[in-house]
């Protein structure tokens, strides 16, 4: 199997262009998680203890 240098040597990290793709997914993620959750308003929980936990986290 060729490297990426356009060698006859393996690659030293075949799976690694897969795993980076992941990450970016996976960051993407939480990004979009961690930017929805600043938009949640705390006094719209349906308890008081849902409200202190949002108040919390967020």
């Amino acid at each position: 199997m060729p490297g990426d240098d356009g060698s006859d040597a393996p690659a030293a990290f075949p799976d690694l262009a897969v795993e980076q793709a992941r990450l970016e997914f996976s960051r993407r993620c939480r990004d979009d998680m961690i930017e929805r959750l600043q938009r949640v308003d705390p006094q719209a929980a349906a308890d008081e203890i849902t409200t202190e936990y949002v108040e919390m986290t967020v």
